[in-house]
């Protein structure tokens, strides 16, 4: 691999990083009773499933 490609790459993994923090971010502001969805048993992971959204 090139120095560029490499470069590349590794800018790419840091932009999904970003994103992946961007996402929990706004899916840990929203409660899903608040969304105006069923209060269900409890969740092991807090915020919206992805089908939800």
């Amino acid at each position: 691999m090139s120095t560029t490609q490499h470069v590349a790459t590794r800018r790419s993994l840091d932009d999904v990083s970003e994103f992946a923090q961007v996402l929990r971010s706004w899916r840990d502001r929203v409660d899903p009773v608040e969304a105006g969805l069923p209060a269900g048993p409890g969740r092991r992971t807090p915020g919206l499933r992805r089908e939800e959204l």
